[in-house]
């Protein structure tokens, strides 16, 4: 730096082990050159030790905390697609349950449902002959056995207005309450784990800057 009084002179500041040094050499009568340049900081010597191992710890802790919630989440979800995989199976069992309990008819020569006008099989939308066997829900809709019994094994419900057939018969349902509640629990697990696999970058972020 200059100061205003002595415009020719320039101060700079130098450590102390090499400014007694210097004044070592001089008080010996001995000439000393000194070459100042432009250096860069070494930021080594402003980051300190503690620094980095604090940063170093809380990604590590970080780390494992993220890993845990995605095992246990990963747990939940293998747990949960169980559950799911026996409520279905529960529910197939249910609706053969159910479909044997239905009623079947044979068409015979001269039923209503052998008219024109008469309405088609919902399923395979073709008209009724004589010799079809038909199974009739509770709600009273008809259609052709082969072609009802594998949606209601799947569905459950009527093809045309929807009903429940296992509601309809009485039998129970409740096993569809905690196949839900898996699909909310897998949903709300995964958003817990992707946030705090995302804190970890923002927070070291933080804490290097």
């Amino acid at each position: 730096m200059t100061y205003p009084l002595v415009k020719d002179v320039v101060a700079i500041m130098i450590p102390e082990p090499k400014g007694k040094e210097i004044v070592s050499l001089l008080e010996r009568n001995i000439t000393v050159m000194m070459y100042i340049t432009i250096g860069t900081r070494n930021l080594q010597k402003y980051v300190s030790r503690t620094s980095v191992v604090f940063v170093s710890i809380s990604f590590i802790v970080l780390m494992i905390i993220s890993l845990a919630w995605l095992v246990f989440y990963y747990i939940q979800r293998f747990r949960y697609a169980n559950a799911r995989d026996r409520n279905q199976r529960r529910l197939g069992d249910a609706a053969k349950k159910a479909i044997s309990k239905l009623q079947v008819r044979t068409i015979r020569k001269g039923d209503k449902e052998t008219e024109p006008d008469f309405d088609n099989c919902a399923v395979c939308i073709e008209g009724y002959k004589p010799n079809d066997v038909v199974r009739i829900l509770p709600c009273r809709h008809l259609f052709h056995k082969s072609c009802v019994d594998p949606w209601l094994l799947d569905h459950r419900t009527c093809p045309m207005c929807k009903m429940n057939i296992l509601k309809a018969l009485g039998i129970p349902v409740s096993t569809l309450q905690s196949s839900r509640l898996g699909q909310k629990g897998n949903t709300s697990y995964l958003g817990i784990s992707l946030a705090l696999c995302l804190s970890v970058p923002i927070l070291l972020f933080v804490l290097c800057y």
